[in-house]
């Protein structure tokens, strides 16, 4: 509501959000822009406080409806990608899925703040699932190599 009733929006802000800097002795262009920050008083030599916007008001800054529906609509759809290549990429692993997906998700609601640095959290998410996919077929292909490395299957006990 503060960045949708905000008399400023444009390109410009839209561009300078993109261009921010994390810097732990200033507050956020979202407390300083769209709202009456309770954190411009606080010593920032000590504390670092921040406002965020979340992607929904991130993406209305330009102040254009069609471009926050294409923009949300984009983010949905890679969201969906980060989804089913760990689906893919990592066996099928269920639980696997659900802590990308809420890693993700989490991202996406406290967007606003240093988005830019946004590709070191989807770096590494990538970079993960790799190393998985990578190591699944590589334990796969040494059981093949070496079944009685992988298969401890025990004999049943023998009857007194």
């Amino acid at each position: 509501m503060a960045v949708s009733a905000h008399p400023g929006l444009g390109w410009k802000i839209w561009k300078a959000a993109w261009l921010e800097a994390y810097n732990e002795q200033d507050t956020s262009l979202y407390d300083k822009h769209f709202i009456d920050s309770p954190y411009a008083a606080t010593d920032k030599s000590k504390h670092h406080f921040i406002s965020l916007p979340g992607v929904v008001a991130f993406f209305f800054y330009p102040g254009s409806y069609l471009f926050l529906f294409i923009g949300m609509f984009g983010l949905g759809l890679f969201a969906a990608f980060v989804e089913i290549s760990t689906f893919k990429l990592c066996g099928g692993n269920m639980i696997l899925c659900s802590l990308i997906a809420q890693v993700v998700a989490y991202r996406y609601a406290s967007f606003g703040y240093v988005p830019q640095q946004s590709y070191l959290l989807f770096g590494t998410i990538f970079a993960n699932l790799l190393i998985i996919f990578l190591l699944e077929k590589l334990f796969a292909a040494a059981s093949r190599r070496y079944p009685a490395l992988f298969n401890r299957t025990e004999a049943p006990p023998a009857k007194a």
